[in-house]
């Protein structure tokens, strides 16, 4: 009789100490959501916050940020994207110019220095 006591008391130990767990779980899944949420809140107050310029240039930043972790495409739709803010940056000031130029500069070093491209950066010099 105590052995099916002892047992019956253990079971409901791991069925409490299992809630507990999953609590914990739950709470910290919650947590991060609540993280990731602010941070995409803060990344879109920050987004309102810029010209189109700089949020031009900041898209095209991410993207190299996240084509860094992969092989270097020349031809890819990063370089495609770079191809169309050198091409809408005509009017921007030449603060704006500047960083598009540096961040351009980044992408050809990574890339391998392609002329043609070099050549597109070198009109935001002027």
């Amino acid at each position: 009789m105590q052995s099916l006591a002892t047992q019956r008391a253990e079971f409901l130990a791991k069925k409490q100490q299992k809630r507990e767990l999953q609590a914990q779980q739950d709470a910290e899944d919650a947590e991060q959501e609540r993280l990731k949420k602010a941070a995409e809140e803060a990344k879109a107050a920050q987004m309102a916050a810029m010209t189109p310029a700089q949020q031009a240039i900041y898209v095209l930043q991410q993207e190299y940020l996240a084509a860094k972790t992969r092989a270097p495409e020349a031809n890819g739709t990063l370089r495609q994207l770079l191809t169309q803010t050198i091409n809408q940056a005509g009017d921007w000031t030449p603060a704006e110019k500047q960083a598009l130029w540096e961040t351009g500069n980044e992408l050809c070093t990574f890339w391998g220095k392609p002329k043609k491209l070099k050549d597109q950066l070198k009109s935001l010099q002027s």
